[in-house]
């Protein structure tokens, strides 16, 4: 394959840059109101990140009990990633049928017994433990079984 000159790889490269930097995708939301769902502090550790039902991704000032909480908020200004947005007074949401978040480095599925526990290699689980944790699995995959066996045998009774 023959090689392109430079100066027309440079002429390209500019072309693509141009139209990239041209376009942006968020502009026509701003002074929208949105619902979104607040889930994770920034990396910048001074805004969180909430999205909304487009999975669009909401930059708000950190504020404290936010996290996990639907909250209405107003589009201020846009990005080509992101979008800003401002508070709504009086829009907090608890959204009841979700769990409040864990506290930050802990692990769901794991029972309340065990989080606070050390999670060096000389943690152990007492039998009682073992049996809470396993004995839901255990019962599911018994559960499974019995259906594969006994399911031919039930469907001809039926």
């Amino acid at each position: 394959m023959k090689r392109i000159p430079t100066q027309d790889v440079k002429q390209r490269s500019r072309a693509v840059s141009q139209l990239f930097q041209s376009y942006q995708p968020y502009d026509h939301k701003v002074g929208e109101r949105q619902m979104v769902l607040v889930t994770e502090i920034a990396h910048d550790g001074r805004h969180l990140v909430a999205h909304n039902k487009s999975y669009d991704q909401v930059l708000l000032k950190d504020k404290e009990g936010l996290m996990g909480k639907m909250v209405e908020v107003e589009i201020t200004s846009a990005g080509k990633h992101f979008l800003m947005a401002d508070i709504v007074e009086g829009s907090l949401s608890a959204a009841p049928q979700l769990p409040s978040p864990l506290p930050q480095g802990a692990v769901s599925g794991v029972p309340e017994g065990l989080r606070s526990r050390t999670t060096s290699k000389h943690a152990r689980m007492s039998k009682h433990d073992m049996l809470q944790f396993f004995l839901p699995v255990f019962a599911g995959a018994l559960f499974v079984l019995i259906l594969r066996v006994l399911g031919p045998a039930v469907g001809q009774w039926l």
